[in-house]
């Protein structure tokens, strides 16, 4: 996701964004029409056109950001927030934890198995990422 540029991103409807996985798989993964309006409003800022050829996300320097970037951002973002919320100090928060997360959240929502893969080859990678979330709900009850 870090290395999505301008184009690659359809900001009219039905709003998605092109994404390259292992072995350059593409695949289309739609937006939401929230993410569509913070997008639009930072490539206003920096008066930027969705057709031109730049990166989607850059670091401090205005260089393309790397998963290793993303990483520290997200580290950071986990401490400060550990500051008022004492428990995610002791939580693994990762890029990846969005990814899981959001996948457990679109099938808490309904949506089908199939669809929330987050591009894994089989049902069974992914199968495994809905066993936990439903072991917490039934716990609860």
């Amino acid at each position: 996701v870090v290395d999505v540029h301008l184009p690659s991103v359809r900001f009219e409807a039905p709003p998605q964004v092109r994404l390259f996985g292992k072995g350059r798989k593409e695949r289309l993964c739609p937006l939401w029409p929230e993410t569509i309006d913070l997008l639009s409003a930072t490539l206003k800022d920096q008066g930027l056109r969705s057709t031109d050829d730049a990166p989607l996300f850059v670091n401090a320097t205005g260089r393309p950001l790397t998963r290793f970037g993303l990483g520290f951002i997200v580290r950071e973002r986990v401490a400060a927030a550990a500051v008022s919320r004492s428990t995610l100090a002791k939580t693994r928060i990762t890029p990846h934890t969005f990814r899981h997360s959001t996948a457990l959240h679109l099938l808490q929502a309904g949506v089908e198995q199939h669809k929330t893969s987050c591009g894994h080859p089989g049902r069974a990678a992914s199968h495994n990422w809905k066993l936990p979330r439903m072991q917490i709900m039934w716990s609860s009850t």
